[in-house]
């Protein structure tokens, strides 16, 4: 084949084969395809370039020798067609790199290192020897070295050819040999040399040798596995000298590590500086001025010196200088690229500039070795090989697709040759390429979309999905693609015309309105994948690179329409928007009908606050007065009281007081139910349930209305089954809303036709009390309000008026009782009430659980006189009414009004001075005065325990009383009182005097001890103390105070029998004034009454705790009073009667009495067990005899007349006084401790004040009687 030049019309050979093509490539080179010769390649001028053949040992050789077609791709790729051998490929735009492995005659891949000799001849030393390389003939040619031991026992791993040309070898483990510099010229064309091992003691030994350099002053610098050594040659007729620079660990100033890498004398500094790289990190030595001079070693950390947090002790690789700015890098293994910025020529600390992944573009941070070219462009090994550019820091990165050995290059495997060519080492071989060589295919490529999938389906054009093509024509021609919104898992494959090498193509690809950044994959894996992608409009924009990073201009599109479902469409949202709106009009309508409400609901909180408000200040208003009442009526009680025990007065002066009696007990009643009302509000009422059969409890109380139910000709019916109903209840509490409930219904029912029903039921989880009457009945309207306080219905037109508490308080009892009071009525047809009461006990808590035993039986015994007198009156006005009841209605306002209910006190008991009202007697028929009262039930329960038994059978005139001396004496005398007593008994004969016990008990009191009773009265109220002195000073002898104080000082000083105090007092009240009294020694024995308004049950607990014997409520009874304070007198002179003076105890009777009443005895037991506890004190006692505090106290009183803290210490000290008796040889300090005491003088002084003497004087005592009573024996 010949070419022929147009100008010169010249003709010039190129082959003298026969050729069967010939193609021309962009790039002007010529490419013949010739017989069985395979291909040849020519420049322009005819000058052959390469061949290509089957057998050539390359990647890139051709698979036939007959070629039979050529052409050439837009991405500059020569497809080669072949005779037999198939489609070949081979890049037109090549990298020259050359590629030299074991089948280029390399002896072993795996290269360790490289020297260029001075011949040209390139000296490579791998694992399995040396091979001498001449690049002009591209051949390998073994060396064998004569005097070393076998290669596989030192491998070479460096060399150096010195300034006389001879060759330094160093091995791994064998130490240095030399070489002379004529086997070395003679090694190409004999292929062995003779080598002799360097002797030294510095270097003797297994010794590794990685790196040989040489410094400004010629000395050799050798890096190793034991430090770096400093070879001096000898200077003529001297020695040479070897130094060792090493690590040592306690000298900071030594080397890092004795693993050095690189070494690299510094020729930029004035003093010469040898820079040293390890394994552990970078080292500098630097040498005085002068050559000779100290050598100073110096460890460099990498990083910013005055920040310490980045300084790094990395693996060195290679130490250069650069020969463009004379600067210093360091390559490292891990850690990058650094170069030294500031400090290299010492007098201040080095600063490194760092460059690694997180600033360049390098591929990792692994950077094995390193070359600089002759532009200062740094090539490094590592993965792959690495162009660097210091200047703009540009990356470019090559791999195994641009014909290198591998990715892996190792450390040491590098060398620059002397024409400018790079050879770089690795583990298949080694490469050799020129830097200006090196260029990239810029031909751009175009990118395509060129398949799809739908749910992880190929589709092609014409395929359809349920039904519905979805691909027209092929993807890569598409612009538009509409799809189901049930088709919305999509995924992308790409490609991209640039076959260079398919597998290192880039592509990065972003779905607008999905993707925020864009996406980048590889030529291995080229697609995007998309799920779940919402209706809507997407653009998909694909863009391609070539293997070199040729992005390509115009990008591959694609639109892409996901329709939405029906219920999605725009029509949809319109139709949502609408009824939105719809829906936001019917919420602000309902919104303002709510704010409508609410205001009007908030109006009636308003109004129903003012009216809670105004009961409530009604209510307080109302408990006030009663306070303020209950003196004043004390004082009208009382008198009214005296008057009538006076049997000389008239008939109809009687008849009057009579009436004042009735009308003050029914104004205190109300008084007491307005303050148990407000009781029941506070939450300060407590409940007292106690196991009741509930048809026997209302038969009792419904044969009480009987007889008023004949006389006021009204038909009452009790449907009671016979069968016991039981329930938990408090029986006086419930008494109460019974009461209450039958006075409503018969009040409010006609007389002579009207029908009263009184029933109950059981049902499966609670009981019914039912009340039914067939009155006036109750307006609809109004029913749910009758029980409210103070409400006063519309048709109350009754002739018997009301305030409105009756309904109220029994609606806060059976609440109380964790039950329900309902109501149904009609007008003028009648009512039910219905009482429902929760069955068993689970829903009390266990202070309200008591035993029957434990609470005393206090049963109404009739009506009082008053509700039969206001229930006539009432029945009365009833029959007055037109027949329709229009006319003169009245009407039931939810309470019985002015009513005596029983019971109606805060502990469910009647007022003192209200009980007398409800308990006539069979020898009180005519009359029910004050007088003619028992005491208060269950409030003055100890009284009977020591008293008579009986409060009163009747009412009695007291004719000591009247014949008493004047009240103007502060002081009576107990005889004028014994004979004024005595002349009022007389008179009383006839009936109406006192009962005989009272007068038996009041002379034993006054006759029998032969001394007379003393009585402090403490009342801050003037009138009502001088009241009390007048009307006890006929009996008893009475001192008065003002105050508490006061009274405490007359107390000790007057020492009296009974201390009558009001609880409520300025300055010191009675409760502290009952406490002074109780805690002192001297006073202790004095019984105290406590006197109060206040009838609220923390004050009597408050008064029962602090040692009160009585507890009395104004208004009180006179009878009441002198009862109780005859009982105490009585009571406590029976117990100065059983005690024998304190001389005459004799110490054989000392013993502790035992008592057959079984509380008793159970106290005295536990006491008797827990003695000698100190701790033991009454709070312990009532949990182990389980009553409460204040029953232990009243019962004690009652039967022992001590308190409970004088029980325990009478028990104490008389088993201290048996031990002593008994056993006189016993210390007294172990008696002490025997019977519960700690403090012997606190033991002493109150063991005197029991038995007249001291513990020793009283065992004394024992011993002297019983040694007369031996004496006596014997005699």
């Amino acid at each position: 084949m010949r070419i022929l030049d147009p100008e010169s019309w010249k003709v010039n050979r190129i082959c003298d084969f026969s050729s069967r093509i010939v193609f021309q490539d962009s790039q002007g080179e010529l490419w013949v395809g010739a017989f069985n010769q395979g291909l040849y390649k020519y420049d322009a001028n005819g000058a052959q370039l390469a061949h290509y053949h089957p057998k050539l040992p390359i990647p890139h050789a051709i698979s036939s020798f007959e070629i039979s077609a050529l052409f050439e791709d837009r991405s500059g790729v020569l497809w080669i067609g072949t005779i037999g051998g198939g489609l070949n490929r081979l890049n037109i735009v090549e990298k020259h790199i050359a590629c030299f492995t074991e089948a280029q005659g390399l002896s072993e891949n795996r290269v360790i290192t490289f020297l260029e000799a001075r011949d040209g001849t390139l000296w490579v030393s791998t694992h399995g020897g040396i091979d001498l390389f001449d690049r002009r003939s591209v051949s390998f040619r073994r060396l064998r070295i004569n005097g070393m031991p076998s290669i596989r026992f030192a491998t070479v791993s460096a060399f150096f050819t010195a300034q006389n040309g001879d060759l330094w070898i160093g091995t791994w483990d064998k130490g240095l040999w030399i070489v002379p510099r004529k086997e070395v010229e003679q090694a190409p064309t004999s292929g062995e040399v003779q080598a002799r091992q360097l002797r030294h003691p510095v270097i003797d030994g297994a010794l590794s040798v990685f790196r040989i350099v040489e410094d400004r002053d010629r000395h050799l610098w050798i890096s190793s596995n034991r430090g770096c050594f400093e070879y001096i040659p000898a200077a003529p007729g001297g020695v040479d000298r070897w130094i060792n620079y090493a690590h040592d660990v306690n000298d900071p100033n030594s080397l890092c590590s004795d693993f050095t890498t690189d070494i690299c004398p510094d020729p930029a500094t004035r003093e010469k500086t040898i820079w040293i790289g390890t394994r552990s990190g970078l080292n500098r030595i630097r040498f005085d001025a002068g050559g000779g001079g100290k050598a100073n070693c110096q460890r460099i950390e990498l990083g910013n010196a005055g920040n310490t947090a980045k300084r790094r002790n990395p693996f060195i690789s290679t130490i250069h200088c650069d020969r463009q700015n004379g600067d210093l890098w360091i390559a490292t293994i891990g850690e990058g690229l650094f170069r030294m910025s500031e400090g290299r020529n010492g007098g201040e600390a080095p600063r490194f500039e760092g460059f690694d992944t997180s600033n360049t573009r390098l591929f990792n941070n692994e950077l094995e070795s390193l070359q600089e070219d002759d532009h200062g462009t740094f090539w490094i090994g590592g993965y792959g090989i690495t162009r660097f550019d210091p200047r703009t820091r540009s990356v470019r990165h090559f791999t195994v697709k641009d014909q290198l050995q591998s990715n892996s290059f190792k450390i040491w495997a590098s060398c620059r040759l002397r024409d400018g060519q790079m050879a770089f080492g690795g583990v298949k071989g080694f490469n050799i390429f020129h830097p200006d060589s090196i260029t990239d295919n810029n031909i751009r490529p175009r990118a395509a979309i060129s398949r799809l999938r739908i749910r992880n389906r190929a589709v092609h054009a014409g395929d359809s999905i349920r039904g519905k093509v979805v691909l027209r024509k092929a993807v890569n021609r598409l612009e538009r693609l509409e799809l189901s919104y049930r088709c919305n898992n999509l995924t992308f494959e790409f490609s991209a015309f640039a076959y260079v090498d398919p597998q290192y193509n880039t592509y990065k690809y972003r779905m607008e309105n999905f993707d925020h950044d864009w996406n980048y994959t590889g030529g291995m894996s080229p697609q995007a994948v998309y799920t779940s992608l919402r209706p809507g409009n997407y653009r998909l924009v694909v863009y391609a690179a070539n293997e070199d990073g040729y992005w390509c201009d115009e990008p591959a599109r694609l639109e892409i329409v996901i329709h939405p479902p029906l219920y999605a469409t725009r029509v949809a949202y319109l139709l949502y928007i609408c009824m939105a709106a719809l829906g936001i009009y019917a919420w602000h309508r309902r919104s303002l009908r709510k704010l409508q409400e609410r205001h009007q609901i908030e109006l009636e909180r308003n109004r129903y606050y003012e009216e809670q408000k105004s009961s409530a200040n009604m209510l307080q208003f109302y408990t006030d007065i009663a306070h303020e009442l209950k003196t004043p009526l004390s004082l009208i009680a009382a008198p009214v009281e005296e008057l009538l025990m006076n049997p000389h007065i008239g008939e109809t002066t009687r008849k009057r007081l009579e009436l004042v009696s009735r009308n003050t007990a029914a104004l205190t009643t109300l008084l007491e139910q307005i303050l148990d009302l407000r009781k029941y509000e506070n939450h300060k009422m407590n409940l007292v349930a106690v196991q009741t059969d509930l048809t026997q409890f209302l038969r009792r109380v419904a044969e009480l209305f009987r007889p008023l139910a004949d006389n006021l000709r009204i038909s009452f019916s009790i449907e009671l089954p016979e069968t016991p109903i039981f329930v938990r209840m408090d029986r006086d509490k419930m008494e109460t809303v019974v009461v209450n409930l039958l006075y409503n219904a018969f009040k409010y029912t006609r007389k002579g036709s009207g029908k009263v029903t009184l029933s109950c039921e059981e049902r499966q989880h609670e009981v019914a009390i039912l009340v039914e009457d067939n009155g006036i009945g109750i307006a609809r309207n109004e029913q749910t309000r009758i029980f409210e306080r103070f409400y006063q219905a519309s048709n109350n037109n009754a002739a018997q008026k009301s305030v409105g508490i009756g309904l109220a308080l029994s609606k806060h009892i059976v609440e109380l009782h964790h039950g329900t009071i309902e109501v149904e009525s009609e007008l003028n047809v009648g009512s039910l009430f219905r009482v429902l009461l929760p069955k068993g006990s689970a829903h009390l808590s266990p202070e309200q659980i008591k035993e029957p035993d434990e609470v005393p039986d206090h049963r109404l015994q009739r009506l009082p006189a008053q509700i039969e007198e206001e229930l006539t009156a009432a029945s009365a006005g009833m029959e007055a009414q037109t027949p329709d009841g229009r006319s003169a209605e009245t009407s039931r306002d939810g309470e019985a009004s002015g009513v005596s209910v029983p019971f109606a006190g805060a502990d469910g008991r009647a007022a003192a001075g209200t009980s007398g009202t409800y308990s006539a007697t069979a020898g009180t028929t005519g009359t029910t005065g004050a007088g003619s009262a028992t005491a208060g039930p269950g409030r003055f329960a100890a009284e009977d325990a020591v008293g008579t038994g009986n409060a009163a059978a009747g009412p009695a005139a007291q004719g000591h009383v009247t014949a008493g001396p004047g009240s103007s004496a502060t002081k009576t005398s107990g005889s004028a009182r014994a004979e004024a007593g005595s002349s009022g008994s007389e008179k009383a004969a006839g009936g109406r005097g006192e009962s005989a016990a009272r007068q038996a008990r009041r002379s034993g009191i006054e006759k029998g001890s032969g001394r007379s009773v003393s009585i402090l009265v403490a009342e801050d109220n003037p009138a009502l103390r001088d009241y009390l002195h007048a009307a006890l000073q006929g009996r008893y002898d009475v001192i008065t105070a003002s105050n508490g104080q006061e009274a405490l000082s007359l107390a000790v000083e007057q020492q009296p029998d009974l201390v009558l105090t009001d609880i409520v007092m300025p300055g010191m009240t009675g409760i502290e004034l009952c406490r002074r009294l109780k805690t002192e020694p001297q006073t202790a024995q004095i019984a105290v009454i406590l006197l109060t308004a206040h009838n609220l049950q923390d004050y009597e607990i408050s008064g029962y705790r602090v040692g009160a014997d009585g507890y009395i409520a104004k208004p009180f009874s006179l009878e009441v009073l002198f009862s109780r304070i005859d009982n105490l007198v009585a009571r406590q002179e029976m117990i100065r009667r059983t005690r024998l003076p304190h001389a005459e105890i004799p110490v054989s009777e000392v013993s502790v009495e035992k008592s057959q009443d079984r509380f008793l005895v159970k106290c005295t037991e536990t006491v008797e067990q827990e003695m000698a506890d100190p701790q033991f004190d009454v709070q312990q006692l009532c949990r182990k005899t389980g009553v409460s505090r204040s029953l232990l106290y009243r019962r004690l009183l009652a039967l022992t007349g001590l308190t409970p803290v004088q029980f325990i210490r009478n028990i104490r000290l008389r088993h201290a006084a048996q031990l002593l008796s008994k056993d006189g040889s016993l210390p007294v300090s172990e008696v002490m401790y025997r019977v519960g005491y700690t403090n012997l003088s606190h033991f002493a002084k109150i063991f005197h004040d029991e038995f007249g003497l001291l513990p020793k004087e009283f065992a004394l005592q024992g011993r002297n009687r019983e040694e007369n009573d031996h004496k006596k024996t014997n005699s």
